[in-house]
């Protein structure tokens, strides 16, 4: 989301940005799982259907219902369209602002990214091909050897710095002013549990007459 927000977007033949398809974090029967707004919001459709169809099933999809909190509903609504919205606003001011169709183009391209029934899953890679297919200003990174050069130091710097420091979090301008997140290591000591008494040697002297 934060990418659509630039002028344009530089890339390497590795990157690739996501879909905007907003994600719950619930508390469920397995623990807490991130779960797609767009898929709570079909998986109720389909117990309404299916509950309506055959009011039998509706004992099958009780367990599942009763995980859904107080207006998730709404909320996974709002949370969908306030993600298209961020997005076709920042493109329509920036990436798409000389066009004279910005706002219409900027809101295709949202409701592209956010369409969650065609990408499956959130983590699904979308590459500089894509990107350029939506007329979104997508730059190869490799068109510019010198370029390239400075961004591969920088990230390479980066992961040494997390591979040997606690730093985990790492914003940092061109006037050398930063801001490090740091891991701090927590140590507990655990009580340790009791000895079993030792059994007593048997002595090899004979007793005194």
């Amino acid at each position: 989301m934060l990418a659509c927000a630039a002028d344009e977007i530089i890339m390497g033949r590795q990157s690739y940005l996501g879909p905007i398809d907003p994600q719950f974090q619930l508390q469920t029967s397995l623990g807490v799982q991130s779960v797609p707004a767009q898929a709570i919001l079909d998986q109720f459709n389909r117990a309404k259907r299916e509950c309506t169809e055959d009011r039998a099933n509706l004992a099958v999809w009780i367990p599942s219902l009763q995980q859904y909190g107080p207006a998730l509903l709404e909320q996974c609504e709002h949370a969908k369209a306030l993600s298209k919205e961020l997005v076709s606003t920042w493109l329509a001011t920036w990436m798409f602002r000389r066009s004279r169709r910005r706002k219409e183009h900027a809101q295709a391209v949202a409701e592209a990214l956010a369409a969650h029934e065609v990408w499956r899953t959130h983590g699904r890679p979308l590459d500089l091909v894509y990107l350029r297919s939506l007329r979104m200003k997508a730059v190869s990174l490799e068109s510019d050897q010198q370029l390239q050069d400075k961004v591969l130091t920088v990230y390479h710097a980066t992961m040494h710095t997390f591979g040997s420091t606690a730093a985990t979090k790492i914003i940092e301008n061109q006037q050398g002013r930063a801001f490090i997140k740091l891991s701090r290591e927590v140590v507990v000591g655990m009580p340790r549990p009791p000895q079993p008494p030792q059994p007593t040697q048997p002595s090899n002297q004979e007793a005194p007459p």
